[in-house]
């Protein structure tokens, strides 16, 4: 009779639970262990995310420069193949608004209404480049669609008046640039900037 008894406890024994002290110290283990993994979801994470930034500007900064750099070289030109004068190709309305003209349908001989790049804002505060036709020299106004997305913002947009360098040894014949410079962000990342420009050359038989 006492030997059964004495099995019996010693079953009691063995399946008692964890003590408070274990539980805690397995808790603490175990918060170590989450907190390594938080951290390494959100490092990666960040990585991810700057990577995106990183490829969103230098993708959009060359767009940019493409299409704009595209349009400038085509500054002066017409089906008809007349020298024309930097006076009626290219006007330069303000530091953040370039206006000029070329023969674009090329359905007629001679120029086409101006064009113009600038720098608008939308009604979330991201600014953006418009392309504009139809513009007008006087006042920059006519009709704009937007260039870039809304992923990017484009904090600064500057154009310098045409410039102009003598060919050689040449005092009639002269090389003319357009130069813009731009500054490309991503909205409510004030870290991630991208300063970029061109120094385009045009026509060499505009005359000045």
């Amino acid at each position: 009779m006492s030997s059964q008894v004495y099995r019996s406890k010693r079953c009691v024994n063995q399946q008692r639970g964890i003590t408070l002290i274990e539980l805690m110290v397995g808790m603490i283990v175990g918060l170590i262990v989450l907190s390594a993994v938080l951290y390494v979801f959100l490092v990666t994470l960040r990585t991810e995310k700057d990577v995106y930034n990183s490829s969103l500007l230098i993708r959009e900064a060359s767009a940019i420069n493409d299409i704009m750099s595209g349009e400038f070289r085509r500054i002066g030109y017409n089906s008809a193949s007349v020298a024309a004068s930097s006076s009626e190709v290219a006007l330069r309305q303000a530091s953040d608004c370039f206006v000029y003209r070329y023969d674009k349908d090329e359905t007629t001989p001679g120029y086409d209404s101006f064009f113009a790049f600038r720098r608008t804002v939308d009604v979330d505060g991201i600014g953006y480049l418009a392309y504009g036709t139809g513009v007008s020299t006087a006042s920059c106004s006519g009709s704009w669609a937007r260039v870039t997305p809304p992923s990017v913002d484009l904090t600064a947009l500057s154009f310098q008046p045409l410039v102009s360098a003598a060919v050689g040894s040449s005092t009639t014949d002269f090389a003319q640039y357009v130069e813009y410079e731009f500054t490309l962000g991503i909205p409510n990342e004030t870290l991630w900037r991208q300063v970029s420009g061109k120094s385009v050359k045009i026509r060499n038989d505009i005359s000045q």
